[in-house]
């Protein structure tokens, strides 16, 4: 039988929450969103006040 070695992770339970969970469990949601809103490209123009 192989020998496992033991592993940790580096970091706060908070940070390997959020680096890990929220891409992972948001990630379908927000694309799912931009699909839904459709964005469509903006041009600023800049006006020039008198």
């Amino acid at each position: 039988m192989p020998h496992h070695e033991p592993w940790q992770l580096e970091g706060t339970a908070a940070e390997l929450y959020e680096r890990y969970l929220v891409p992972a469990i948001t990630a379908l949601w927000a694309a799912d969103l931009v699909e839904r809103v459709a964005p469509t490209p903006v041009c600023c123009a800049r006006r020039e006040s008198s």
